[in-house]
């Protein structure tokens, strides 16, 4: 009798055993691997391995980003998809840039990825939107969903940075006529080009057109559905953005002289129009505390709070043989840049410490 007892107590320690075995193998860590390896069983459509990527980069974070980002240019659409996948999960501010301009990949699955993606922040009003519908009406209603999302950092205001070097996505009218709104004035534009302006005003144009506004459409290449491929999008006769940007035509009462005026906005307003996000950022800056170049000694630096008086003019068309210069130096011009703050670098005789360079 207590040898049956003690059979059964075995048998069923024996069977609890084996029960929780199989759960503990089967709650495991999986080995994963590395990043490289599983986007290399992607590549092969290996069973798994989009799920893999995901948890290898929930693991990793942030140190995988550029690779995410390499994912999201890669002509494969399974690693585009995976990358919006991954990038879904963080389900932060700074991912939706990178998932925006995925909503017009040229891959189906790509922007349904990607669509699923943005919904989790915030629920776009129908996801199969973005996936099936003609191309003009899935840019609309993007457009639309941006203008729905909180913040100074408005995703509508920066369609240059979200798809600025995207591979691998296609544009409708709707969203081109955005970015003209800007890169080429008014559409349709009024009959006013900058030779006219020139007529009067040499240097003046001269200036202008070598600027990036004047040549804001040469390096747009923005690709549309033709005939089941991909072709540049014809802007027509546009050019780039011209005097009536800045300049409005005067009132009707005004007689002689120049025709055209500088708007009856501010500096800045005008600067918003195209430059919205800079110049918020600006505003910020001129109501805090702003490091200065001081006068002395050399290369110092000091601390001023107040506001700052200036606006974007006044460093951006410093007068140039005493009118204001229309080629708009910006963060690229090294002599913009370097008139902004004085480094020096000197080395001094080694102590007991060692070396010293002093800036």
């Amino acid at each position: 009798m207590r040898f049956a007892h003690l059979r059964r107590v075995l048998l069923v320690a024996a069977v609890a055993g084996g029960i929780a075995a199989v759960v503990l193998w089967q709650a495991r860590p999986p080995r994963d691997g590395s990043l490289d390896e599983a986007v290399g069983a992607l590549r092969r459509d290996d069973a798994g391995a989009a799920a893999r990527v995901r948890r290898i980069a929930r693991r990793e974070g942030a140190a995988c980003l550029p690779a995410v980002q390499a994912m999201l240019d890669d002509p494969d659409w399974r690693l585009r998809a995976a990358a919006c996948a991954v990038l879904g999960d963080q389900a932060d501010r700074p991912s939706l840039a990178p998932l925006v301009s995925r909503c017009s990949d040229v891959d189906w699955r790509v922007r349904a990825a990607a669509a699923e993606a943005l919904s989790r922040w915030r629920p776009l009003p129908a996801r199969q939107t973005l996936r099936d519908v003609p191309i003009d009406q899935r840019d609309r209603a993007l457009l639309e969903w941006m203008e729905t999302l909180d913040g100074d950092d408005r995703l509508s205001e920066r369609l240059c940075d979200l798809y600025a070097g995207a591979r691998h996505v296609e544009f409708s009218r709707t969203l081109a006529d955005r970015c003209l709104t800007c890169h080429a004035g008014p559409y349709p534009r009024p009959q006013t080009p900058g030779g006219d302006c020139g007529a009067c005003h040499g240097e003046i144009h001269r200036q202008w057109a070598a600027s990036a506004h004047a040549n804001s459409l040469t390096h747009l290449s923005l690709p549309t559905p033709v005939d089941g491929g991909l072709a540049p999008l014809d802007f027509g006769d546009l050019g780039g953005l011209d005097c009536t940007a800045c300049h409005r035509a005067a009132a009707a009462e005004a007689t002689g002289g120049c025709p055209y005026v500088f708007d009856d906005l501010s500096v800045d307003a005008v600067c918003q129009r195209c430059h919205a996000p800079t110049v918020r950022q600006w505003r910020r800056w001129r109501e805090g505390p702003q490091p200065r170049r001081a006068p002395w000694p050399p290369g110092h630096l000091e601390v001023r709070t107040g506001l700052d008086r200036r606006d974007c003019a006044d460093c951006h068309m410093a007068p140039d043989g005493g009118i204001p210069a229309h080629h708009w130096q910006a963060r690229r011009d090294p002599a913009l840049l370097a008139g902004g703050v004085a480094l020096r670098v000197a080395q001094q005789p080694p102590g007991p410490d060692g070396a010293v360079v002093r800036l």
